[in-house]
């Protein structure tokens, strides 16, 4: 059964946490999810393979957050930072705005990325309240959004799409 009834009156759970569900948590949990639900559309829609591993590493967050900061995500960022030059070396130098990509697969890529911008702001907000939430994770999360820049770049030239500029 799907439906329980208890947040019937604006309360959820995150983790093991029964909290209101406009609390920083259910927003920055929200953001993670709809990052994870476009990265899920654009792997249905052809996106490149290694998605996959980017939307394990956000569950992997979620469950860090859900669990109060039990359940650590373990990735090194400084592997994270090698592919991303890898992928900027594939896509080329750039000294300009990019206002869109012509390819669809990348600009939904390029979306995810921003919804992704969303979920590190969230993660600063509840970082204010939530003590025990460590940098570390914040600076994977950014790590993540250039990756998803750097990915949306090198996919739009991989299919002979364009980028415009601004």
């Amino acid at each position: 059964m799907i439906y329980t009834g208890t947040g019937d009156e604006g309360k959820t759970w995150v983790g093991r946490l029964r909290v209101d569900k406009d609390c920083e948590f259910v927003e920055l949990v929200g953001d993670l999810d709809e990052t994870v639900s476009l990265l899920g559309v654009v792997l249905s829609e052809g996106g490149p393979e290694e998605l996959e591993e980017v939307i394990r590493v956000l569950m992997d967050v979620s469950s860090y957050i859900g669990t109060g900061g039990k359940k650590y995500p373990g990735v090194d960022v400084r592997e994270m930072e090698k592919k991303i030059d890898e992928l900027w070396k594939e896509a080329g130098p750039i000294n300009k705005f990019i206002l869109r990509f012509t390819d669809p697969v990348a600009a939904k890529i390029h979306l995810a990325r921003a919804v992704l911008r969303r979920a590190e702001r969230s993660y600063v907000n509840a970082m204010k309240v939530r003590p025990w939430m460590d940098r570390a994770v914040l600076k994977l999360l950014n790590r993540l959004s250039d990756y998803l820049f750097a990915l949306a770049r090198a996919v739009n030239k991989r299919n002979g799409g364009k980028e415009v500029y601004y």
